[in-house]
């Protein structure tokens, strides 16, 4: 095959599984250079260890025009993970990447070479928005619901109180506007009322009592809406 010859290269592509990032830290970590992985090609390497992850040739991951190439400080990251399934094309006999499969809620993980991996990785942990949810679908939003004490769908836990320290930073602001102290009260700091009524709604629904509330309308500028202490306001 004449690699040189790009016309008369076949277009074959590749799947292939992204190996764990302890077998390339160097890159995964940042001290290496490009975006390149080591990718377990199931065309060219089998599931038993004839050769160590680590030893496996990189893939280049290619980047959409959309994303920059880092000129003029325009770029955006790759993010691939270990254990993503990738597809690839070889160009004079190197692997490129040039697409990845988006993990669903049916994932199975394993340990063999080509089974599917969890994608944490160093400083990549699981936080709290999220958890150790991995599946990029079109079934829903990705984006998972906190589930902090008193948030979400769990009624029987005490919201918080918004703390005096939150109340204070909202009372500053009001103060560094020195235009707010010329408007009468009610019209806040755009010409009309800062905080609606959902506003309020959801202050009280956090636990914060009327006087917090009416502290936090005074410092932005807004009275007290008509029945607003009203159970059913």
């Amino acid at each position: 095959m004449d690699y040189n010859n790009l016309s008369k290269q076949p277009s074959n592509h590749y799947l292939g599984v992204v190996v764990n990032f302890k077998d390339q830290k160097e890159q995964a970590t940042g001290s290496g250079h490009g975006w390149r992985y080591k990718v377990a090609i199931m065309d060219s390497y089998s599931s038993t260890v004839d050769i160590k992850d680590s030893e496996i040739e990189y893939a280049i991951a290619l980047l959409p025009c959309t994303a920059g190439s880092g000129a003029a400080n325009r770029s955006q990251s790759v993010r691939i993970s270990q254990g993503d399934v990738v597809i690839l094309i070889k160009i004079s006999g190197i692997p490129h990447i040039i697409g990845v499969y988006g993990r669903t809620k049916f994932i199975k993980y394993g340990n063999g070479r080509f089974d599917a991996k969890s994608g944490f990785f160093g400083k990549q942990q699981p936080r709290n928005l999220q958890g150790r949810e991995e599946k990029g679908e079109s079934s829903g939003n990705n984006v998972s619901r906190p589930l902090n004490t008193g948030s979400g769908s769990d009624k029987s836990k005490k919201r918080k109180t918004p703390s005096q320290d939150q109340i204070q930073q909202v009372e500053d602001i009001s103060k560094k506007n020195q235009d707010t102290k010329n408007k009468p009260l009610g019209e806040g700091l755009l010409n009309q009322r800062t905080l609606t009524k959902r506003d309020i709604r959801g202050y009280r629904s956090q636990g914060a009592s009327d006087a917090e509330i009416a502290r936090i309308q005074a410092a932005v500028g807004d009275t007290p809406f008509e029945g607003q202490n009203e159970p059913n306001f």
